[in-house]
């Protein structure tokens, strides 16, 4: 598969009242060929969603782990999802919420992560995280 150097987030989309295939449509349209995508949607199998990506020349550069983080509870998923796709990256947009409420639960947090990590990286993928500053907190212990 060919890697393409700009791609877009769907969720930047998500808020058009386009179905879904429409919308991957005009962004194909519009001369993206590279998404950051979470697992197809609901009734969607990872293979027609493949098949329907493949059909529009639009490549998985990561995949996005939805919300809840569904990467946090079943890595297996992912893995599956970025063989097919060709794709090496999850991304994670933030902790979840109860991660973020107390030094511990941050700290709980970041093993969690490295757990993830760890299994993902069995099969030749990475977790990146892209923070949204709430991470630069400061606790009094």
């Amino acid at each position: 598969m060919k890697k393409h150097n700009l791609a877009i987030t769907l969720f930047t989309v998500a808020a058009s009242p386009l179905p879904y295939t429409e919308k991957l449509k005009k962004v194909r349209e519009i001369g993206y060929q590279s998404i950051h995508s979470s697992l197809p949607p609901d009734g969607m199998s990872l293979k027609d969603y493949k098949a329907l990506l493949d059909d529009l020349d639009i490549e998985v550069c990561t995949l996005l782990p939805g919300r809840p983080p569904l990467v946090l509870t079943a890595p297996e998923k992912f893995v599956e999802a970025c063989h097919l796709f060709d794709c090496d990256e999850v991304m994670l947009g933030a902790l979840p919420v109860e991660y973020r409420e107390s030094y511990d639960t941050y700290m709980q947090g970041i093993e969690l992560l490295n757990n993830v990590a760890r299994v993902l990286k069995k099969d030749g993928i990475f977790l990146s995280f892209h923070n949204h500053a709430q991470e630069f907190r400061k606790f009094s212990n």
